[in-house]
């Protein structure tokens, strides 16, 4: 039988019992009006259905109980799956983070160089024939690429929904341009998740 139709079945008993209960209480309630019968014995009967309730019920809670954590192990499985699908997701979070941030490193060496190619230029034109220095004449060097940065960088990125009021400085950077940190949630519950037996495992070697 199993722990569904154990359920059914106590479900039934318990509605039997409480059905016996109410009838034993009316008849005897109309014998004791009409002068006759047993009112002692339809106590007695009455306990007995009462104590056998509470066995009943107490069973049938058990019952369910059991097919809870049936359910539960039954899903188990599939659970874990998904948790472990999680933690391969998180390898990949992991290794796209670090070559993106490979890829702002040499980034940052092409934005550097550019603004150091506009410094030249801004110093070789005072001297270049025909150079209209008057253009760039109130141009800094490193506007225009900061511009397009920003630009290429939203073209690319779709950064629409997000708001900076402002660049971090460069400590405050530092903290979090570590994939370590950036990312530590997610790194922290992979690790636990792939060795969350080795305590137990450990435990059972110094035994």
């Amino acid at each position: 039988m199993t722990t569904e139709e154990t359920i059914e079945r106590l479900t039934l008993d318990v509605e039997v019992l409480q059905g016996k209960m109410a009838d034993v209480s009316r008849l005897a309630a109309h014998d004791d009006i009409a002068g006759h019968g047993d009112p002692l014995s339809a106590a007695r009967e009455l306990l007995e259905h009462r104590e056998l309730l509470k066995l009943k019920r107490i069973a049938l809670a058990q019952a369910k109980q059991i097919a809870e954590q049936e359910v539960i192990e039954a899903t188990r499985v599939e659970r874990e799956r998904v948790r472990d699908e999680i933690c391969t997701l998180t390898d990949e979070l992991e290794f796209e983070a670090t070559k993106m941030h490979n890829s702002i490193k040499r980034l940052g060496k092409n934005f550097k160089r550019i603004i150091e190619i506009e410094k030249e230029i801004k110093g070789l034109g005072q001297n270049a024939a025909d150079w209209p220095t008057e253009v760039f004449r109130y141009v800094s060097p490193g506007e225009s690429p900061y511009r397009y940065l920003i630009n290429s960088l939203t073209v690319e990125l779709d950064l629409n929904g997000f708001h900076i009021n402002g660049w971090p400085n460069q400590y405050q950077a530092s903290q979090l341009a570590d994939v370590s940190e950036c990312f530590r949630d997610y790194l922290y519950q992979s690790e636990e998740w792939r060795h969350r037996f080795d305590e137990g495992i450990e435990e059972t070697n110094h035994a």
